[in-house]
């Protein structure tokens, strides 16, 4: 028997209040690079795509939703090289921040499927509420 709450998860995501699709080959959240002195910085690739799928999420979402969030994400790549589902997601819900929900700790159900599509790679990303015991509140 499957337990309630990944039926209330899936549900969650299968009746999404929004569904985004980015026209761009999906690119993972990098680890930080340090430079001199030990500061991080971030990779400006890793920037621009960021800001990419900040724009798509504004475009469609008015105003960032309360309490708990569920995000899937079905990701097409161009090509066969081993990306991690979970890079593809963060950087997903770090550039939902402040425009998709309040704070990506609100994303209380998180699910990735990593497709391949060499004719057109893209991003589809579907977001609604979850209800969990684990009750955020922002």
């Amino acid at each position: 028997m499957i337990p309630s709450e990944i039926i209330n998860a899936a549900a969650a995501i299968v009746n999404p209040l929004y569904i985004i699709t980015i026209p761009h080959n999906p690119h993972p959240k990098a680890r930080p690079r340090f430079g001199r002195g030990h500061r991080a910085y971030r990779d400006r690739a890793d920037a621009e795509f960021e800001t990419l799928t900040a724009t798509y999420l504004r475009a469609a979402i008015p105003a960032p939703l309360r309490g708990n969030v569920a995000v899937g994400c079905v990701f097409y790549r161009s090509t066969l090289h081993t990306v991690d589902g979970d890079n593809l997601t963060k950087h997903v819900l770090d550039a939902g921040n402040g425009i998709a929900w309040v704070d990506d700790s609100q994303c209380t159900a998180q699910l990735a499927v990593v497709e391949l599509d060499r004719a057109n790679p893209r991003s589809v990303i579907l977001i609604g509420t979850h209800q969990s015991t684990m009750t955020r509140t922002k």
